[in-house]
């Protein structure tokens, strides 16, 4: 029994973490995602004659502004964004269908004990039109303090015809993946 009760100090002491749900004031929304994150996911690359899959991973910034930059996305599929908060524009089906087109079922998982849905998170939301070639959305869904899904859908125009873009990513901060100093 006392070990059951240390396990419990334990995961009560490092849990810092805060729940989204319910969360509906953007200045705050904004300032909670503020700063570096890095992010783990999956993107598809769908044509006529190709079905691409594969795993994407690297850093982001969100600034207190809003503005949300992704490596090797930002500039490539999408300009730098400042997504709003708007209407819901996932709900937890629409969640979970994304991220089987990208083979990421994965994330999920890692957001799972989170205590609502989609439906009740703050989903900030910009649409975007780089060129008649390029345009898309990006979707931010804080599911707590420190773990943000980020899902991208564009539509490109190029020698390949058209192609479906889908991205779908984990952000955690930047500072927990730091390898720890001795």
């Amino acid at each position: 029994m006392r070990y059951v009760a240390s396990f419990l100090i334990c995961l009560t002491g490092t849990a810092q973490a805060e729940s989204m749900c319910g969360w509906d004031e953007p200045t705050e929304i904004r300032a909670a995602l503020a700063g570096d994150w890095i992010y783990k996911g999956a993107g598809s690359f769908v044509t006529a004659s190709l079905d691409d899959q594969g795993e994407i991973d690297g850093a982001a910034n969100i600034t207190e502004a809003g503005d949300v930059a992704v490596d090797e996305i930002t500039y490539t599929l999408m300009p730098l964004l400042r997504p709003e908060l708007g209407d819901v524009v996932y709900d937890v089906d629409q969640v979970d269908d994304l991220l089987e087109t990208v083979e990421a079922e994965w994330i999920a998982d890692a957001v799972s004990m989170t205590p609502c849905g989609p439906d009740d998170l703050p989903q900030l939301s910009a649409t975007y039109q780089i060129t008649e070639a390029l345009n898309g959305q990006l979707t931010v869904l804080p599911y707590a303090t420190d773990q943000v899904v980020l899902m991208l859908e564009a539509e490109w125009r190029g020698d390949w015809g058209l192609a479906f873009v889908t991205i779908a990513a984990l952000l955690t901060p930047s500072e927990e993946l730091l390898p720890e100093s001795d």
